[in-house]
C-alpha cells in the first residue's frame, strides 16, 4: 500500500526520502470485507 502511494506522491512532485516519510506517516492502511461500508462519524 505505502508503496503505490509513494510512487504516485514522488510522480506528482519532487520530495526527499525524509520528506515522504513525514508525508508516509500520516498514513495507515485500511482493510475491509465485501460489502462494508466506510463511515466517519466528526
Amino acid at each position: 500500500m505505502h508503496e503505490q502511494l509513494s510512487q504516485y506522491i514522488t510522480s506528482q512532485i519532487k520530495v526527499n526520502e525524509e520528506e515522504l516519510r513525514t508525508i508516509l506517516s500520516y498514513f495507515k492502511p485500511l482493510t475491509l470485507t465485501k460489502n462494508e461500508l466506510v463511515v466517519t462519524h466528526g
